[in-house]
């Protein structure tokens, strides 16, 4: 059966399953090291949230995987890559598709190279652009976009949202692949518009990410896809990981699954023509070898250097902050938190989240403790069921055996001023993502409204 999702402004196609407890069957599938983070209790408490939020959110699978001083002290499956046909998870093997974590991932890829001295994070990106269609500068800005704008979020590029996926599920997947055009056609096709002065505001970035990827083609002389595999997933051990599907590893891909309330789903696949923003696929043990290396100075599990401990240092710390006291950005990560647990701020970490049709996911590290967790499932809020909270229950949980319990902290009640003029505030007040230059008809198709 069609299901319309009004948000995203997408179709699904379903096929109903029969009804079905989300943890039936499938078996939990676990792979634990000795020396597992803390305690055995800690691995119970995290086998008892999965449980807990499986049974209460519907969800068909999940995995985790929790990374410490560079060693994998946690990774574990636990019930179904394909509900219909009841194939477990393995989190050695199961691939997920992790969405727009693949954001992050485009960005370590170009700091690899700035890294061997092939880019510099200054570099302008005209260059690089050559063979891309004119772009229109619709700022008041002429400040040449630098490399270092593409993988912060501060690119000044129009966020469009229509356009950027094939949304015809009835054709077969391996024909919308080859139909997707190559990323110097699909920037070339009005989708790249400068609307803001470039590091100087933060807009969660689509299009800035994707010309980064179109950098790394330029500068390897590769396909993206090819080049992730050469600076990222070879060097760091990911040895399932590619974008969008990889024949060689397309079987033991999960379904993507929504619930909608008298049985589960299966979400269709989505081809999307900004590869580099979200469209990897990777194991759990893939993002368990990332983890490794960016929690031990650099250093993959196979004793390769993925990157030097001053670049790892580099890409832990914020790099745009739009105050000091705000969250900003880092190399493509969210910067998320306070720098101290002791004046009762959230500890800090640097984080991203990724959704598909049917998966949802998030990455996150905490510098000060060189601790990762990635947590993904295969039911996301946009294919039925609601929202998926497991991944903040999961951090959390994360957190207060770091850290921890929160300390209380009293904060005093200003004095209110009725009286006080707040005229420099006065306005309108509205999230930055959304299309600042389509017409009637591109928001029509579809394009991010304000």
């Amino acid at each position: 059966m069609p299901f319309f999702n009004l948000f995203s402004q997408r179709i699904i196609l379903f096929t109903t399953l029969s009804v079905v407890s989300a943890l039936a069957a499938c078996q939990t599938s676990d792979h634990l090291p000795a020396g597992s983070l803390r305690s055995d209790a800690f691995a119970t408490s995290i086998d008892s949230i999965v449980a807990e939020h499986m049974e209460r959110e519907h969800l068909p699978g999940v995995a985790v995987a929790i990374v410490q001083d560079g060693e994998t002290v946690f990774l574990k499956g636990y019930g179904c890559a394909n509900h219909p046909e009841q194939i477990a998870i393995d989190p050695e093997a199961t691939l997920f598709r992790v969405g727009s974590i693949s954001k992050p991932l485009t960005a370590l890829a170009i700091l690899r190279l700035v890294e061997q001295g092939r880019l510099a994070l200054d570099d302008d990106i005209a260059p690089y652009i050559q063979n891309l269609a004119e772009i229109p500068n619709l700022s008041d800005s002429e400040a040449p976009v630098r490399i270092r704008h593409l993988v912060t979020n501060t690119s000044g590029f129009d966020q469009i949202g229509t356009g950027r996926y094939d949304p015809d599920f009835s054709k077969d997947i391996d024909e919308r692949l080859r139909e997707r055009p190559l990323l110097q056609t699909f920037l070339s096709q009005s989708n790249l518009r400068r609307t803001a002065a470039p590091g100087g505001h933060y807009r969660y970035d689509t299009y800035g990410i994707t010309l980064a990827g179109h950098i790394l083609e330029q500068a390897t002389r590769k396909s993206y896809a090819d080049a992730m595999d050469e600076l990222i997933f070879g060097p760091a051990g990911m040895t399932s990981a590619s974008v969008a599907l990889d024949p060689r590893t397309r079987e033991r891909l999960a379904r993507g699954h929504g619930w909608l309330g008298d049985g589960f789903a299966i979400a269709g696949y989505e081809v999307y023509f900004t590869q580099p923003a979200p469209s990897i696929d990777a194991t759990p043990r893939d993002m368990a070898a990332l983890l490794e290396a960016m929690t031990g100075s650099g250093v993959t599990s196979s004793g390769g250097q993925l990157f030097s401990k001053h670049s790892i240092q580099k890409l832990m710390l914020p790099q745009y902050r739009p105050h000091p006291d705000f969250p900003g950005v880092a190399f493509g990560f969210n910067d998320m938190g306070g720098f101290s647990h002791r004046n009762g701020t959230t500890p800090r970490s640097i984080s991203h989240g990724g959704t598909m049709f049917g998966f949802q996911s998030s990455l996150d590290l905490f510098p000060e403790v060189r601790t990762g967790i990635f947590v993904t499932t295969n039911r996301n809020f946009e294919t039925g069921g609601g929202p998926v909270s497991l991944h903040g229950a999961l951090k959390a949980r994360l957190e207060q055996e770091l850290f921890g319990p929160r300390p209380e902290v009293l904060h005093t009640v200003p004095e209110l001023k009725p009286q006080a003029d707040v005229s420099d505030y006065a306005g309108t007040y509205y999230f930055d993502l959304f299309c600042h230059t389509c017409s009637a008809e591109e928001l029509e198709a579809g394009a991010w409204q304000r």
